[in-house]
């Protein structure tokens, strides 16, 4: 990953640790998809800035500081996408 996509990776994950609403919606487009692959209750498409803000609320509170780690990043003209790694903890009986 170039040293500017890096940064800007960096910038958006410490966004997403920040529950920072605001710089996270400046960071995508209205059209953003966020996918969870995964058989629990964060697993989903959430297409639409309105719906992955609403996915941060939901289950932010579960990610492990520090944990997204960059799979890979492609760039297709205005279009980014990326694929992270993140670590959750629930409670055993979630």
């Amino acid at each position: 990953m170039g040293a500017d996509l890096g940064a800007r990776y960096e910038e958006l994950i410490r966004a997403w640790a920040d529950h920072d609403l605001v710089r996270i919606q400046l960071l995508h487009s209205p059209d953003v998809v966020l996918e969870i692959d995964g058989r629990h209750r964060f697993a989903g498409r959430y297409t639409g800035i309105g719906a992955v803000l609403a996915a941060l609320v939901k289950f932010a509170p579960y990610v492990m500081a520090a944990s997204p780690e960059p799979d890979s990043l492609e760039i297709d003209g205005d279009t980014v996408e990326t694929t992270s790694k993140v670590t959750v903890r629930s409670h055993p009986d979630e």
